[in-house]
């Protein structure tokens, strides 16, 4: 983390922060069923925010998110945490 903030103020000349635009929870295996979705460890999309790097990226309410950026998401807390370190 430390590495990724010093080479973009050093390439920036700030910190960015990456925004998806989206409220989410865990995808449970009684939520899989009622979507009619193999149940799988990833991150339930609740809402998505007009306008939205998400909304562009066609991602909508009850899509599960697997991972972000190559890594796995296999919990909700961990996404806002990765889609920070995009910035």
């Amino acid at each position: 983390l430390a590495n990724r903030i010093k080479r973009q103020i050093l390439e920036r000349g700030r910190v960015g922060r990456g925004w998806l635009g989206v409220s989410s929870g865990e995808l449970t295996p009684e939520r899989a069923k009622q979507l009619g979705v193999p149940f799988e460890p990833g991150v339930l999309v609740n809402a998505v925010e007009r306008g939205s790097p998400a909304e562009k990226a066609g991602i909508r309410p009850n899509d599960v998110l697997l991972e972000i950026d190559g890594r796995r998401l296999d919990r909700p807390t961990v996404l806002p945490q990765m889609v920070q370190l995009l910035g």
